[in-house]
């Protein structure tokens, strides 16, 4: 395990290979912590108390009333609390009118006791916290060798990252420490109001209340008056209406890596744009496009004679294997905006021909021809905010770890395919993201490892009072009612770890 810094390609006195800086790499990291705040702030279970794997994010915090929501065996439960409060009580003697031969007494019979501590609202506190499984397996060293960067090994060697250890002691405990003793970018909060500095969002609204009782009389004995309300804030690290990324990358920011890249060619009739289509993937071998209709259909061959058709409406596969095997590699087909900006989505994602922006416009019988070389180059880092806003509804599992879905394969490859999946999971027994616990002890804030997110509390009144009224429809009421003091039924602290 060690640090390893990724290479660069800078421009001094000739074009040259660097080894990238602190405050480079934690560039980097800030990538991580802002696509997890990203896919946080999307979190619907907020709206109904629970996480599965279909809106699952690993890490998330949340709180529903009553009981624990049972989302499967990865959904942690963290704390159960209640708010309490002291119910009023009363004794009652029907009014006897003065009747002979003894006195009107009904100003006289006795107060109740000392009423019990009543439960006004149960608060449950989960978090989403998956271990192996599929969805949250390390990178493959396939992954880290084509879309990692690279990094110098021994002697003159330079080589891709194919360390997993390398990699978090590289980038993700970088993002980490900056979580929990830096910038705070994808760090919860419990607290009465929007925390200091910016780009805080409140996500939960009543994570706690602490109310005590308001009545004083026979028919108001459950009310309650809300003393403190608590909320739950995730700093997002940037204006979610108008902001921009965290980071923005350039030349001495941005990593190289050694991985396959297509050059294309038209072959026959002319393109719309300079390129109607992408390629992406790993085959090494030449791949012919023909268009077969004006939406973008296509086919494709690998000797510009034997054509096999996809069509938009029914490509349900991920990716194409021209010769069967997986072994021989794979691509992917994208189509082109109308703007010549990057590729929207792999060609499956136009289901019905929708959201492509081509318009129908592509010239039928166009044949591209596209030649795999493999080259180091500097990597087209992704605008994670631009993600997060195209798919603000894809917050499950799947959606946010397939390429095909988010359309930015070559743009988000590092991303998405390396440093992601290894943040989420769970190697060598422990988390590699920062995760969050709630105790009663004020005292684990150890300044690095474990940091101190909040703190709420629950009280109710102490001493009580007591008054006769009535008659009441021929009834006298004597009550026993909360009447200052207070006492503090419990602390609790949210707290944050990670590997720093």
């Amino acid at each position: 395990m060690a640090v390893r810094r990724p290479l660069k390609i800078i421009n001094d006195s000739g074009i040259c290979l660097k080894e990238m800086t602190d405050s480079e790499i934690s560039d980097i990291a800030k990538m991580v912590q802002q696509w997890h705040a990203t896919r946080m702030y999307n979190f619907d279970g907020f709206t109904f108390g629970g996480s599965t794997w279909s809106n699952g994010v690993p890490g998330i915090v949340y709180r529903h009333h009553g009981g624990y929501y049972y989302a499967g065996g990865s959904t942690v439960n963290m704390d159960q609390l209640t708010d309490s409060y002291y119910a009023s009580t009363y004794n009652t003697q029907t009014d006897d009118y003065g009747y002979p031969p003894g006195p009107d007494d009904d100003d006289s019979f006795s107060a109740p006791s000392i009423g019990a501590i009543d439960t006004r609202q149960t608060y449950s506190y989960q978090t989403f916290m998956p271990y192996n499984t599929a969805q949250y397996n390390s990178p493959s060293i396939y992954d880290m060798q084509e879309y990692g960067y690279i990094v110098h090994d021994t002697g003159s060697d330079i080589r891709p990252e194919n360390s997993h250890d390398n990699i978090i002691d590289t980038i993700i405990k970088e993002a980490n420490n900056q979580s929990l003793n830096g910038n705070e970018i994808g760090s919860f909060r419990v607290a009465t109001s929007t925390p200091g500095g910016t780009h805080w969002y409140q996500m939960q609204d009543d994570f706690f209340s602490d109310h005590r009782s308001s009545g004083s009389s026979w028919n108001d004995i459950n009310n309650t008056t809300q003393q403190t309300k608590w909320n739950l804030y995730l700093n997002l690290g940037y204006d979610i209406s108008n902001g921009t990324d965290v980071v923005s990358f350039n030349d001495n920011n941005t990593p190289v890596q050694w991985r396959n890249f297509y050059h294309h060619s038209m072959i026959s009739g002319s393109a719309v744009t300079a390129n109607d289509y992408s390629i992406e993937g790993t085959y090494t071998g030449t791949i012919y496009i023909k268009t077969e209709s004006v939406y973008g259909d296509f086919a494709w061959s690998t000797n510009n004679s034997t054509w096999t058709s996809v069509s938009l409406t029914s490509y349900t596969s991920s990716y194409i294997y021209p010769t069967g095997s997986s072994a021989d590699g794979y691509f992917g087909v994208r189509l082109n905006d109308w703007n010549g900006n990057a590729p929207h989505s792999w060609s499956y994602y136009a289901v019905g021909h929708n959201g492509m922006e081509h318009d129908a416009r592509y010239i039928v019988n166009n044949v591209y021809r596209y030649d795999s070389e493999k080259d180091i180059r500097r990597m087209s880092m992704p605008n994670v905010r631009a993600l997060g806003q195209r798919n603000p509804s894809l917050v499950g599992v799947a959606s946010w770890f397939d390429d095909d879905m988010l359309g930015d394969m070559r743009i988000s490859g590092l991303l998405m395919r390396v440093l992601m999946p290894l943040y989420y999971a769970y190697y060598g027994g422990s988390y590699n993201l920062p995760y969050y616990s709630i105790s009663s002890n004020a005292n684990l804030d150890n300044g690095s490892s474990i940091r101190k997110r909040g703190h709420w509390y629950d009280t109710y009144e102490s001493s009580t009072s007591t008054v006769m009224t009535g008659p009441h429809s021929g009834t006298y009421y004597h009550v026993r009612y909360a009447n200052g003091g207070v006492t503090t039924a419990w602390n609790r602290y949210l707290y944050v770890n990670a590997k720093v």
